[in-house]
């Protein structure tokens, strides 16, 4: 007995691309977070240290900007169907994997849909 494929692949890529989008917003939240915490950080003990402490903070915020932009860029590759979407999801999918709870179910997801037949012949076709 044949039984047909269910799988929508169009359904799946947005869901996936909206996934990638929280991930990267939830990233650049916690950039926020350490720029707010530059602000009303206070050492208490002496201005050096309080200099120390904001730079590792800002630093800290930096690295997690530029962290979120990759979600981002999958997400809007997946959307707009790019020919280099599938391949950078999942390397992106397979970066998160150490990333519990969140990026591992991301990139769970990504690589359970990016490797389907039906998502390659689905992002291979021009938007």
């Amino acid at each position: 007995m044949v039984v047909a494929s269910t799988f929508n692949a169009e359904k799946h890529c947005r869901v996936l691309a909206l996934m990638f989008a929280l991930l990267g917003f939830l990233l650049v939240s916690l950039s926020l977070f350490f720029l707010v915490l530059i602000t009303v950080a206070e050492a208490g003990t002496s201005a050096e240290l309080e200099s120390i402490l904001n730079g590792i903070l800002a630093i800290c915020a930096v690295i997690w900007l530029l962290l979120a932009v990759l979600p981002l860029l999958g997400c809007w590759s997946v959307l707009k169907r790019r020919p280099w979407a599938r391949i950078f999801s999942i390397v992106l999918s397979a970066l998160y994997l150490p990333t519990f709870p969140l990026g591992t179910a991301v990139g769970i997801y990504g690589l359970w849909v990016l490797t389907k037949v039906e998502t390659e012949q689905y992002l291979a076709r021009a938007a």
